[in-house]
């Protein structure tokens, strides 16, 4: 406990001379910044660097935007390689906070050890927590920093495999006197403006140094990219990662390994259809409407790059389950006449022929939703019915009229008895 508290200060104190950085919150390999001629930040590839240091001397990273009061969720990913990192080697790393005069307010460190086959995860302001690896793997350093109701600051750690959650510590005040130093500034939430300062690898004593990834390689890291293209995008972006995940599981694309992250990107384009689509979706419109019409064809595609390097590397074209789409409608489609409705359609290329996908239409009737497991030509139709509701307007110049008409009735009654009595 004291030994963990007296490193936490001694970082503390080191990293006051360092001067402001800008605001960044992915760690990219050039982005480290080594701290004299101790430390050394060693870029190897677009997605990892090997961090080298000493005592009070390591990389640190650039300060993000993340304020405390809006909750900090900060995180970097770490080879722990049991081939380079030797018995009773360790590293520390931390996360820190400055106020609106970028003057340190606190930290919290965390402690990597390797301790004969297991490397000991800990943090000496979370007594009792102890994570175990026993594994060469890339591991996720999670850092939750938050202001909750009673108005105190509180701090979080999480060890994750990859993204799988290993453990936790507690949920501990930043006002505790286990999680202070000789320099916190309390109460922390009470500082002007509270931010991340750094992530600061601030004492390495691992002779082969550690390497840090920018993005978490692999499958289970992959994810798609929120980009709308020509008024097509993703929905539950939760539900598709799962799907694209488990979908990339099982394809393999040339120049990739399974430490490969990959980024899914939508990309939709508006397309002249051949004889044989026309023929198609047309016999699957007539099968459902009466007079359906075809507003326009276009295609969709599921673009796998490397999350990386950017480069393209293929396409999804079938998915282990349906995803969620959205379409915008078109403005400049023919108004819909008074006392009609209009019903729209999804229709997509099917190995045998053509289908008609259910949609739904959003209050303000300018998107579809409708969901799709295989990516190919669709079609955008349309069919305008006889409203089944009432038409307000039409209801409403009536009662209108019928009341003009009363009025004037009215009026001529009275000047007509009027008159005679006169």
């Amino acid at each position: 406990m004291n030994k963990f508290l007296g490193i936490l200060a001694g970082c503390a104190l080191s990293l006051g001379c360092i001067s402001p950085v800008n605001a960044l919150t992915t760690h990219k390999p050039s982005d480290w910044v080594a701290n004299g001629d101790k430390g050394s930040a060693t870029v190897l590839d677009e997605n990892m660097a090997n961090l080298k240091g000493a005592s009070n001397y390591g990389p640190y990273s650039k300060a993000s935007n993340a304020k405390l009061k809006d909750g900090i969720t900060e995180e970097t990913y770490v080879d722990l390689d049991f081939n380079s990192i030797k018995n009773e080697e360790f590293f520390e790393v931390t996360l820190g906070l400055k106020d609106a005069k970028n003057e340190y307010v606190t930290e919290a460190v965390v402690i990597s050890q390797r301790v004969g086959d297991v490397i000991k995860v800990t943090a000496g302001w979370a007594p009792g927590f102890v994570a175990n690896v026993t594994k060469s793997g890339i591991y996720t350093y999670r850092w939750n920093m938050y202001i909750k109701d009673d108005g105190k600051a509180y701090v979080k750690f999480t060890l994750l495999d990859n993204d799988i959650p290993i453990a936790s510590t507690d949920e501990i005040s930043l006002d505790s006197e286990q999680a202070k130093g000789p320099d916190t500034k309390v109460p922390v939430a009470g500082q002007e403006d509270v931010s991340v300062k750094y992530l600061w690898f601030c004492n390495i004593q691992v002779a082969n140094g550690i390497n840090v990834y920018s993005k978490l390689p692999g499958v289970e890291a992959s994810e798609a990219v929120d980009n709308a293209s020509n008024g097509v995008n993703f929905g539950n972006l939760d539900q598709i990662n799962d799907v694209i995940r488990a979908s990339l599981a099982r394809l393999h694309f040339e120049g990739t390994d399974e430490n490969t992250a990959y980024e899914v990107e939508l990309e939709s384009q508006d397309v002249d259809a051949s004889e044989d689509i026309i023929a198609e979706f047309g016999s699957a419109l007539k099968e459902k409407t009466e007079n359906g019409t075809i507003a326009k064809y276009f295609d969709i595609s599921l673009i796998v790059k490397d999350g990386v390097t950017d480069k393209e590397l293929g396409k999804l074209e079938n998915l282990n389950d349906e995803i969620e789409l959205t379409l915008s409608i078109p403005e400049d489609l023919p108004k819909v006449e008074s006392g009609y409705e209009r019903i729209f359609y999804i229709i997509r290329e099917h190995d045998d022929g053509a289908d008609l996908l259910t949609t739904e239409v959003s209050d303000d009737m300018t998107t579809l939703s409708f969901a799709s497991d295989r990516f190919s030509i669709y079609a955008l139709a349309y069919e305008d019915v006889l409203s089944q509701t009432p038409n307000t307007v039409d209801h409403l110049g009536m009662f209108i009229a019928v009341g003009i008409v009363s009025i004037l009735s009215a009026f001529t009654l009275g000047y007509t008895y009027i008159k005679r009595k006169d």
